[in-house]
């Protein structure tokens, strides 16, 4: 309720969520959790956050403009 007061312009909703299985490298794991430690959040958060930040990198790049958004 605090957060509809303090934000009159509509509260984000998340997106649900779905369990997805990887294996990484033990290595990249503990990168992982060292970056979710850093940034105080849990390490399904980081993985999420850096996947979409990587995918969209990625589309940037296909589009060839760099990344830079528009």
């Amino acid at each position: 309720m605090r957060a509809a007061l303090a934000a009159p312009e509509g509260v984000q909703v998340p997106e649900r969520t779905a369990v997805f299985t990887v294996r990484l490298a033990p290595s990249l794991i503990g990168r992982l959790r060292s970056l979710a430690r850093a940034r105080s959040q849990s390490l399904s958060a980081t993985v999420a956050q850096t996947l979409s930040e990587g995918l969209e990198r990625e589309h940037a790049e296909r589009r060839g403009d760099g990344g830079v958004a528009g």
